[in-house]
């Protein structure tokens, strides 16, 4: 886990403690860090070789944005810090910061984060497609709905409820309505807005 919740986590003692001033006076291209505290601690914490782990069974309540608005925003937020503690992550990920299981985190460091990029150079060009042969959009949207009922059928496998799958309703409205807020995020990186409070 690279990001443990700030709806509910739990820390050893002897994991904070060292890293605890060190987090309260975080900060980012001059800005004092307000938002991503999150991820912050979790980047602290495996820094200095300790894993983490999800408890799948744990219930947590919490509350969440109910309008497009607020999600979007929620998510720019996300977006912010995740690019904050991305490039604060990839200062100790290729380091021998633990002894052992390194290289999994290397993976899901390197996928997570060329999922930007990647877009940002082929989301132009698959509508210049789109604009050229439009039957490619009947193709895309199919490859999509392919792609995301696997991956929720992962969820599904692991939790055992059918919610699945409103993970590939999810997928195309993340793809049509959310995927502005990344390279916007990049782009007010200094923004430490809390913004759904």
């Amino acid at each position: 886990m690279f990001c443990t919740p700030g709806a509910l986590s739990a820390y050893r003692r002897e994991a904070i403690m060292p890293i605890l001033d060190e987090w309260r006076h975080q900060t980012f291209l001059g800005v004092r860090c307000t938002i991503g505290e999150d991820r912050a601690f979790t980047n602290l914490v495996l820094r200095q070789g300790y894993d983490t782990v999800y408890q799948r069974t744990a219930v947590v309540y919490t509350t969440v944005p109910e309008h497009y608005r607020g999600l979007s925003r929620m998510f720019l937020r996300w977006d912010r810090s995740n690019f904050r503690e991305s490039l604060v992550q990839l200062s100790y990920m290729f380091t021998r910061y633990r002894p052992r299981n390194r290289l999994l985190p290397i993976l899901d460091f390197v996928v997570r984060e060329l999922e930007f990029p990647v877009t940002a150079i082929f989301l132009p060009l698959m509508i210049a497609s789109f604009l050229c042969c439009p039957i490619l959009i009947v193709k895309f949207v199919s490859g999509m709905a392919l792609v995301s009922f696997f991956l929720s059928s992962y969820y599904l496998r692991q939790e055992r409820d059918a919610d699945f799958i409103y993970g590939v309703i999810y997928s195309f409205y993340a793809f049509l309505f959310l995927r502005w807020i990344r390279p916007y995020a990049f782009l007010t990186l200094r923004d430490g807005r809390w913004l759904t409070r």
